[in-house]
């Protein structure tokens, strides 16, 4: 990615009394078990109030549609304690009310204001969301590498109105992901598992630029649906949308470099699991069940002896099974062999960083991650080259 064609936050002088809307990616929960999200902008959050500027920070938490949006606050009291100082909680952020809490911010002062996902028009994008935000502060700084693929108010919309600069935190991850952005020499193998419709996209991605794949989750699932497989209820679907036709466009031009295995385990949800049985794809998973785990093929298991011995890459990006839940077969196999080769592989997005014990490279981003790997660039750096061209002289915020 040519980073010379954005502003850098890093570059920027902050002057005393300057007002900053940091776009942030707190996509953490209120247990804090893992504050990787919130500490990566520690260091950009505190040059900004150590130089007297003012931070008004703008994040996300959950998601409507799953009914887990939440307050913000105790993001808030964990920042007051890392940076040593006061940082106010305000729940709101596009009225006039939030505004006014933002102007009456002091020199210094940092506050974060109410969760952008509490609006639904935040995920389309919306320009008039937008512009309220952006009265919060005269300066943009992107960070939130978590989201840095979607198109969002708080971090897209926003740059229509505000000169916009790129936070640290998002070039040190981009930095952090080139040893397994497309082609390069050696092999390699991509794991794709997880629920989010993302892993479609990235499969047809990795399948151009990495030489095998191991699909798991809704990749994995709707693949066996498109082979003649019965499925039971594993899912298939994401924000209501199935993905048959691109897997079947997948499978046309690749199906030769992709592990379809031939045993998975079933289970039901709503017993909690409890109950699970091996059973073969030709059988089928019976009504009722979901897949939740699978059995490696003796050519995947040969691909990965490969991989290791040639010192190529291996990237996964969400478990192969449900591995919370203990469903934890393909990931354990996989593992052994991430493990044998720590230097060469990675594991993606918080979740899978959460729950998976491995000590090597890990990215704070999934979709973000992937997107960056398949195609070079993300959502939010071709929108700040656009905000370059849009304000092409920054203004002096301290005359407003």
């Amino acid at each position: 990615m040519n980073l010379s064609k954005i502003r850098k936050f890093e570059d920027k002088t902050v002057n005393p009394g300057e007002r900053y809307v940091f776009s942030a990616g707190f996509d953490v929960k209120r247990d804090l078990k893992n504050t990787e999200r919130i500490d990566q902008e520690i260091a950009d959050i505190k040059r900004i109030s150590d130089s007297g500027g003012i931070v008004a920070i703008l994040s996300h938490q959950g998601r409507l549609e799953y009914n887990d949006v939440i307050h913000l606050d105790y993001v808030a009291n964990y920042l007051s304690g890392k940076l040593e100082r006061k940082v106010e909680y305000y729940p709101e952020n596009d009225t006039y009310s939030a505004e006014e809490c933002a102007g009456n911010l002091k020199p210094g002062s940092i506050a974060i204001f109410g969760n952008t996902r509490f609006h639904k028009e935040e995920i389309e994008n919306d320009i008039e969301l937008a512009k309220r935000f952006s009265e919060l502060g005269d300066y943009v700084v992107i960070g939130g590498f978590c989201k840095a693929h979607r198109k969002h108010s708080s971090n897209n919309g926003i740059l229509n109105y505000r000169p916009g600069f790129l936070a640290s935190s998002c070039i040190e991850q981009i930095k952090l992901l080139e040893p397994w952005e497309g082609r390069k020499i050696g092999y390699s193998i991509a794991i794709l598992g997880g629920i989010k419709k993302e892993k479609i996209k990235a499969l047809k991605g990795f399948a151009e630029i990495y030489d095998f794949i191991i699909p798991g989750g809704i990749a994995l699932n709707t693949i066996l649906k498109v082979k003649g497989y019965e499925i039971g209820d594993s899912l298939i679907e994401d924000s209501g949308k199935t993905f048959e036709k691109e897997i079947k466009e997948i499978l046309k031009k690749h199906e030769g470099k992709i592990h379809i295995p031939q045993i998975v385990m079933a289970s039901r949800k709503e017993d909690g699991f409890k109950e699970r049985r091996w059973v073969s794809c030709n059988e089928g998973v019976p009504e009722g069940y979901s897949i939740v785990d699978f059995k490696l093929q003796d050519s995947a298991l040969n691909e990965l002896e490969r991989v290791v011995k040639e010192q190529g890459r291996i990237l996964l990006a969400g478990t192969p099974g449900i591995y919370t839940a203990g469903f934890n077969t393909a990931t354990n196999q996989i593992l052994e062999y991430m493990n044998d080769s720590r230097s060469h592989s990675i594991i993606l997005g918080g979740d899978s960083v959460n729950e998976i014990p491995f000590s090597g490279t890990s990215s704070s981003g999934g979709g973000s991650a992937l997107e960056y790997l398949c195609t070079g660039t993300l959502a939010i750096c071709e929108a700040l080259k656009e905000n370059k061209k849009r304000f092409p002289y920054l203004i002096d915020s301290t005359n407003i």
